[in-house]
């Protein structure tokens, strides 16, 4: 659904079937923001996020969840220097929260 909101705002995207793809996409640059929910297929984000900073990666993040975040999830999202917004959320308030997240970028 956030892909296809993004496509008709005019936003171009790839999208990743699965963690590993997401890590490999990710390493090798070209975009300008990472959109990814909390859970990848059954694979838990945060620790994929966290290679993928180490690895060097700097590219902007936001995370997505239907649940709240838990304090550790919190501070790990913080760490990442991520933006986090809960589900379900409106078109106009994704678009909102990927531009700020954009402001800046080359």
């Amino acid at each position: 659904l956030s892909g296809r909101i993004l496509s008709a705002a005019g936003f171009s995207g790839t999208t990743a079937t699965d963690p590993e793809e997401f890590r490999r996409l990710a390493l090798q640059g070209g975009f300008a923001l990472l959109l990814s929910d909390l859970i990848l297929t059954d694979t838990e984000a945060l620790p994929v996020l966290q290679a993928l900073r180490q690895a060097g990666c700097r590219t902007p993040l936001l995370v997505l969840s239907c649940k709240p975040l838990s304090e550790a999830e919190r501070r790990a999202i913080e760490t990442l220097d991520a933006q986090f917004m809960t589900k379900p959320f409106g078109p106009q308030v994704l678009l909102r929260r990927v531009r700020e997240r954009l402001v800046g970028q080359p």
